[in-house]
Order: structure tokens, then sequence, then C-alpha cells
């Protein structure tokens, strides 16, 4: 995704400057266009269009046939210099806060992230194959191996991810392989999900009541707080199902609902 929009948003440059010809693409232009991203949205973004871009021209020149074979002009141009500032990590209050904001499919995908520690990517592409609520595993997929190869791990899952995905199993919408769905219209119900840009960024505003809280600084929060929580807190941070907590949400208890089953469809 980060490299489409990468060139993308390069060759969107290159038309608006009458550029029709690769050629054309030096790297003083490069240069232009990097310093451009690095003044709107910051020069760590302006290095990672340059590592992509980079990585398109690399491609394009091994097996496009009539690419220029010359020296990449993204390459000429240096990473900008970035400045890290000290990472915050909330209160462990705040955490359980955004936990407790999350209803149905997404109070399940944020368990879900939580329990496995997966990468977002990794729990999109989940399919029920790689659910074993028998077992009680879930099994991730990545192309971190460093050889080009699939990785696959099983994990074992928490007695509360087996609860929730078994809950959502039924309750789903619509009875598609992939775990996670796209709820949004029905156009695109049922599709598995390619991102959720806004997703924790909402959650985050909503919980604590923020005009803006990165959606970054939301999911490092929460990986910090999973490295370091007790085990008393995971009912907590799953709702308790049938405890005081969604009662303070207005849950409605019965034969067919629970904690899962409250609220409203996002």
């Amino acid at each position: 995704m980060e490299k489409k929009l990468a060139t993308k948003d390069f060759f969107a440059c290159c038309g608006k400057k009458g550029i029709q010809d690769i050629a054309e693409i030096t790297s003083a232009r490069a240069y232009e266009f990097l310093s451009k991203i690095k003044d709107e949205r910051g020069a760590n973004v302006a290095n990672k269009y340059r590592k992509n871009l980079l990585a398109a021209w690399n491609w394009g020149s091994d097996f496009f046939e009539g690419f220029p074979q010359v020296a990449p002009p993204f390459l000429k141009v240096k990473p900008f210099p970035v400045k890290h500032g000290e990472r915050y990590v909330p209160p462990e209050s705040d955490v359980i806060k955004v936990f407790q904001q999350a209803e149905r499919q997404d109070l399940v995908m944020l368990l879900t992230l939580y329990f496995t520690g997966g990468r977002r990517s990794e729990i999109f592409r989940l399919t029920w194959n790689d659910v074993d609520l028998q077992k009680e595993k879930i099994r991730l997929t990545d192309n971190k191996s460093g050889n080009g190869m699939e990785r696959m791990r099983w994990l074992r899952m928490h007695p509360e991810l087996v609860k929730a995905l078994k809950w959502w199993r039924d309750a789903r919408p619509c009875k598609v392989d992939n775990v996670f769905m796209q709820l949004q219209n029905d156009t695109f119900l049922g599709q598995p999900f390619t991102q959720r840009i806004h997703f924790m960024g909402r959650l985050c505003r909503e919980a604590l009541r923020l005009s803006r809280h990165p959606a970054q600084e939301c999911g490092h929060h929460i990986r910090e707080f999973r490295s370091e929580c007790r085990p008393g807190s995971y009912g907590t941070l799953s709702g308790d199902y049938d405890g005081p907590l969604y009662e303070e949400r207005g849950a409605v208890h019965g034969p067919e609902r629970n904690s899962f089953g409250s609220g409203r469809q996002r």
C-alpha cells in the first residue's frame, strides 16, 4: 500500500510538471518532490517515500524492458534527518478506556491484535482456516522470513480471545472466509480489510475525549501496555463480558445478547 501511494503521488506530480518520459526524471526533480513531501508531512514520511520510490525504480530497471539503465535519481537524494522525540506511553487507564470504547467486530479485532501481538496486515489477512477454536490456536502469516518465503506461526490463544472469536463467528453478518470484514455498506459488505486508516484514531478520540490522538501512538500504547499487563487486567480490557462495564455502557443482556453484541454496528 505504501509503495502504491508513493508512486501514485510521484507520477501525479510529474503529470503536473509535464514530465512524460521516465528519462526526464532527474535527481533534482526527485529532490524537489521529496522536499515538498518533507515540508508538508515531515521528514520521516519523506524518507519512506524515498525508500519506496527507490525500490520501484530498481524493480523497473531489473524487470521492465526498455527501462533506463542509469543510477536511480532517488539514490542521489540523501535521507532527510529525523528528530526522534521520546515516545509517550499513556497510563494504563487510558489504554483500558480505548478497549472499553470498542464494540462488536471492533472489539474482537482489538482483542486479536492485543492477545496475538500481530501486525495489522496479519490480522486483516486472517481466515477461519487460520483459527482453530477447538485446539485454541491461531495462525499468523507474514513475509518477514528474509528469503521471500511466507512465514507461518501458530500461537496459543488466550481464553478471552477464544470466547470473542467464537461469538464473532456466530454473530458476523456474512459467512465469508475472512475473519474480519467491511461493514460500511452493501457494496463492500463481507470483503476483507486492506486498511483502516481512521480506526484507532477514532477510538482514541472517543475514549479519551481528545481533539486529536495519533493512531500510531495508540498502537504503541497498547503494545507497551500488553508487555506489562497483569493477568487480572484481561477481563477489564475485554469488557468483563457480563460485568459492570457493559451495564454502564447500556448493554441489554438476554439469552441472545452478550457484551460483544452491545452497541451499534460500525
